[in-house]
């Protein structure tokens, strides 16, 4: 290559924005808002109306809260006495934590919400289901149900929802949604901190007395329900045996019996044709004895590791009245519908800018 020439380096475009460019350009759109505040204006003023409007409009609301514990010890007791059960053939069950996550998922279900809203509890001198004291609380008859032909004249009258009909079920799942599954504020809420262990149930509806019953009843039914389930084998196993000592007492006292009437009967008769008889109701109540016996030291054993399998939930703060309500700041809406409307008519301007740029 000749030295005479010259290397021609390629030219690249510097697309990179400087900080001074960024500057400059973000002080041009604050000016193009500014020139456009008329529109800022008249975008502001209907989100932030709708936000103050929110702020009147929503009634305040009474959360209750209900901290509980797990106990549930299954300890090294349990152990031995699950080997003598299983040595028997019947299986003793085993030990195992349930996770607070299943709990608390537990606590969502319908099977628990649907034992909650058919309980019956005084609320204003109306005894009734908790399903109808949240339609009348709510209003739903004139409000969320007013144009369902179904529902517009509904109350719950039955508790047994397997015979449920199409309205029932429908106003069921209504409720339900209400209750766990509302997009946001559901009245039921639950969790748990992760280094204690304790868990929180709360309530969350426009009557203070509403929100405190209904909360004790989802733990309640909760903790009845969890020990049930939790010790389900082991109370199969008590039960079994329970039938089977039953059953051998009522055999040992009937051979007893029979023994007793032979040997009145052939008090003095000394043939061994006669005794026969007699020593077969003796090895027969010797028999039923030793069975019996072992039979009840079974029985007991399957009590303890029931009553040492059982967990139950331990209730640490109950909610009581009054409650403090919570409700909309009117303040603080406001300030968050200006900043939002603000935010909103900027964007629409800066856009509009930026489309205008490109076209141009």
């Amino acid at each position: 290559m000749s030295n005479n020439q010259t290397e021609v380096m390629p030219q690249y475009e510097d697309d990179e924005i400087t900080l001074k460019e960024l500057i400059l350009k973000v002080k041009e759109y604050a000016q193009e808002v500014m020139k456009n505040w008329k529109i800022v204006i008249l975008i502001t003023i209907p989100i932030l109306s709708y936000f103050i409007y929110q702020a009147f409009t929503t009634p305040k609301t009474y959360k209750a809260n209900l901290t509980f514990m797990l106990n549930e010890d299954t300890g090294g007791g349990f152990s031995a006495v699950s080997g003598i059960l299983g040595s028997l053939g019947i299986g003793g069950g085993g030990g195992g934590k349930y996770s607070l996550d299943k709990i608390l998922e537990l606590s969502k279900s319908r099977q628990i919400v649907e034992k909650v809203l058919f309980a019956k509890v005084n609320l204003n001198g109306t005894d009734d289901f908790f399903a109808n004291h949240i339609i009348r609380e709510y209003q739903l008859l004139e409000k969320g149900w007013a144009k369902d032909t179904l529902l517009n004249h509904f109350t719950f009258t039955k508790t047994d929802v397997a015979k449920f009909d199409k309205k029932e079920n429908k106003a069921l799942v209504s409720i339900y949604g209400m209750m766990v599954s509302a997009p946001k504020n559901a009245l039921f809420s639950s969790g748990f901190d992760k280094n204690s262990g304790i868990m929180t149930l709360g309530i969350n509806s426009t009557s203070e007395d509403l929100s405190i019953e209904l909360v004790k009843a989802f733990y309640n039914k909760l903790s009845e329900f969890y020990i049930l389930k939790a010790v389900e084998k082991e109370q199969e196993t008590y039960n079994m045996l329970k039938n089977k000592v039953d059953s051998l007492k009522y055999m040992l006292y009937g051979k007893e019996a029979g023994l007793a009437k032979f040997e009145d009967s052939n008090l003095f008769l000394q043939e061994q044709t006669v005794q026969l008889p007699k020593k077969r109701l003796n090895r027969d109540v010797q028999m039923l004895t030793i069975m019996y016996g072992e039979a009840v030291k079974n029985l007991e054993v399957a009590e303890f590791a029931l009553n040492n399998k059982r967990p139950f939930l331990q209730s640490i703060d109950l909610p009581i009245a009054p409650i403090k309500p919570e409700k909309i700041s009117k303040l603080k809406n406001g300030v968050l519908g200006l900043f939002i409307g603000v935010l909103v008519a900027s964007i629409f301007i800066i856009l509009r800018k930026i489309i205008r740029e490109a076209m141009a």
